[in-house]
This record gives structure tokens, C-alpha cells and sequence, in this order.
């Protein structure tokens, strides 16, 4: 197979071409290293676990400095957690020869799922020669798929998942992406919301328009008792695309029963980004995706985001679960705990995880590419055209 052509969603429905294919090309290069593709064996190194953390090995040089680099932006998103646990010794990334040496006070499985994109090198002699990037809409890449102009689909487009989940080419994945509602600081009750979260919950279970996509989150809240006093309004801040909308209709519904009128604000998701990282909102729906792999994303996204919003004097209940976690095994329950300990700090609603797919040429292999999510476009030979 000379070449691949794989689908890129457009990012927010506000952004033009131009602006959407810029927007990719960044994605795509900030992204750790690379993911695996079964026999299609890319990437820029090839990762090994030790009881101090990983060591890469890189085909040469030039890519040791290169995986060394995407390796030091990967990892400072732990930088919010190194200070949370008391100011503990950082990660050391350092280049030695055609290897990287990433040491760190973490344990070694959560290093690796920071940088859960490093696999093998090229072996295969059938690499493809380019890896072409298009973007379409979900009913577009539908479409492009049946002529056969594309192999892959995105596993993000969740509309795919929604519409495609009995096709026997869909292959489905299971993504680490969560649905929070964030509870801006300036509301005065946020806590009914909170306390309300198994009805919120509940109305998402309900909506026809997310079944198969969304795996509602267990909620063992009560609502709380809607006030008789005069009705409370707010803005409800998202991205405007699926399943985004389904979600906030099915929001206001269940806001509307904790007497919370709301006014939905779709903005581009950069200002969505913009308003959360600032406080600049009522509510806002986001879609976060973790900081790890299975069952480790909710509690390091939690933890993380208490870290950066909070007085350290508070924390010291989160500060012992991440300690307990981290002493622990990958699947221990201690991260339960964790994620538990960082609620009471957070303002956020789990509402639940969605789930991904993605229309899959028959005649790749079983392990696919991730279709972009993690791919630094520049080291394909034949370049790429996103």
C-alpha cells in the first residue's frame, strides 16, 4: 500500500479551512511520538521499562533529539502533580547517543502512559510511502469511505460511532475521554449542582440521541431539592459539535429540575479552552481526556486540575490518595480514592465516557493507526498533505 488516507475531523464549526488545517498540522506535531499500526510499525523509538523509568531507543541521533523533546512536553503535564506531592524530584529527559533516558519519580507504568504513543520502528517493507491527512464532516467521511477515498475514519467522530457501531468494517475503541461539567467559580450554589449529579446523570441515560456513544458515569448523589425561590439563570459554555449538543440538551433538561435555568453558549474550542483555564464561565461542558491510560485518566485529570485551582492548604487529603496510588499497582483501588478526593476539591461532574470508532479498510491490519490522534506527520518519506 503506496498510501494511506485518513480522515481528520474539522475542529469547531466557527473556524475556516485555513484555520482548521492549521490547527491540525499543530495537533499532530505537539502530540507525543508515535502510535503503532500493527504490521505498519512507525514511530521513533522503541520504549523499555526499568524500575527507574524508560529508556528509547531511537534509530539515530537526530530522532533521539526529536523523541527527547515531544518527551519533555509530554511529561510536564505531571508538573502540576510533582507539586502537589511536596515539590518531589522532577522527570530528567536526557539524550544519550540513539537513545532517550527519561527518568522520574513516578512509577514506570505511568511514565509509559504518558507516553503511551511509543512503539517500533519501521520494519515493515511495505510502509506506506505518505500518510495523507483529509478533513471531513462525519456524514462526509461516511461517504468518502464507501468510495473507497479513504482507509480509515477518525475515532474521534463520534457521530461515526453513533451511526456506523453494526458495520462489520467499524472497529470500535476504547477512548479515554470523559464528559465533565465544570462548575465555574463565581456561581454561588455550585454545590447543588454537584449534590444533583445522579439526576443530571440520569437524563443523559435517558436521551435517545446518545445511546451507543456515551457510557453514563454510576452517580450515588440524590438531587438536590429544587428551591421555590426565584428561578437561577446561567450560561452553559461548549463546542459546538457531536456529541456536544445531544449533551447540553440533556443538561438543560436535568439543570431545569435544580431550578437552574441555562442558556446555551456554543463558542470555538479555543475560547472554550480560554474561559475554563481562566474562570471565565458559569458552567461549561468539556471533554477531557487524561493524562494516562485505562482507569488512570479521571483521577490524574481531577487531581491535576485541583492542583492548579487550589490552595495547597486544602489538599492535603488528595496529597495522601495520589501518594497511596502511586506507591500502588496500575490497577489498584487506590486511584479511586484519588479520583474521590479530588471531587471534593473540583467543581466537575463526571457524567461519563464516550466511546469511539472507526470505519476500518478491511485490508489493514487488526491494529490500525490512530488515524492522526498521535502521528508527527514530518517523518513519513513521502511527506504528508494536511
Amino acid at each position: 500500500m503506496s498510501r494511506l488516507r485518513i480522515h481528520l475531523e474539522p475542529v469547531g464549526a466557527m473556524r475556516t479551512e485555513l484555520e482548521v488545517g492549521r490547527l491540525q498540522r499543530a495537533r499532530h506535531r505537539s502530540r507525543p511520538l508515535l502510535t503503532g499500526c500493527g504490521s505498519y510499525r512507525h514511530g521513533l523509538a522503541t520504549a523499555e521499562t526499568g524500575p527507574a523509568g524508560l529508556w528509547l531507543g531511537c534509530r539515530d541521533a537526530e530522532d533521539a533529539r526529536q523523541a527527547a523533546a515531544l518527551a519533555r512536553q509530554a511529561l510536564a503535564t505531571l508538573a502540576p502533580l510533582h507539586g502537589l506531592l511536596g515539590g518531589r524530584a522532577r522527570d530528567q529527559v536526557g539524550v544519550e547517543g540513539c537513545g532517550v533516558r527519561i527518568e522520574s519519580p513516578f512509577p514506570p507504568y505511568l511514565v509509559h502512559r504518558i507516553l503511551d504513543s511509543v512503539k517500533a520502528l519501521p520494519e515493515d517493507p511495505e510502509t506506506p510511502d505518505t500518510v495523507e491527512f483529509v478533513e471531513y464532516s462525519g456524514p462526509e467521511a461516511i461517504a468518502a469511505f464507501e468510495r473507497g477515498d479513504l482507509q480509515a475514519t477518525a475515532p474521534t467522530c463520534f457521530e461515526i460511532a453513533r451511526d456506523c457501531a453494526t458495520d462489520a468494517r467499524f472497529r470500535p475503541y476504547q477512548l479515554e475521554i470523559f464528559a465533565l461539567l465544570l462548575i465555574g467559580p463565581r456561581l454561588p450554589d455550585h454545590r447543588s449542582i454537584v449534590r444533583g449529579r445522579r439526576l443530571l446523570c440520569d437524563r443523559l441515560a435517558a436521551d435517545p440521541a446518545l445511546a451507543g456513544t456515551l457510557t453514563v458515569a454510576e452517580a450515588g448523589d440524590t438531587p438536590e431539592p429544587a428551591e421555590r425561590a426565584a428561578e437561577r439563570k446561567a450560561e452553559l459554555y461548549y463546542a459546538d459539535f457531536w456529541p456536544n449538543v445531544a449533551i447540553v440538551q440533556a443538561l438543560g433538561a436535568g439543570l431545569g429540575e435544580l431550578n437552574r435555568t441555562v442558556r446555551p453558549h456554543p463558542v470555538p474550542l479555543g475560547e472554550l479552552h480560554s474561559r475554563t483555564s481562566t474562570g471565565a464561565f458559569d458552567l461549561a461542558l468539556v471533554l477531557a481526556n487524561g493524562y494516562a491510560g485505562p482507569w488512570l485518566s479521571m483521577p490524574l485529570t481531577l487531581a491535576r486540575s485541583a492542583a492548579l485551582t487550589q490552595p495547597a492548604t486544602v489538599l492535603e487529603p488528595l496529597r495522601v490518595a495520589l501518594a497511596e496510588a502511586l506507591a500502588g499497582p496500575e490497577d489498584g483501588p487506590a486511584w479511586v480514592a484519588v479520583t474521590a478526593a479530588a471531587l471534593r476539591r473540583v467543581s466537575a461532574v463526571p457524567l461519563g465516557r464516550l466511546r469511539g470508532g472507526s470505519l476500518v479498510d478491511p485490508a489493514l491490519p487488526d491494529h490500525p493507526p490512530a488515524y492522526g490522534c498521535v502521528l508527527p506527520l514530518e517523518h513519513y518519506a513521502g511527506g504528508c498533505h494536511a
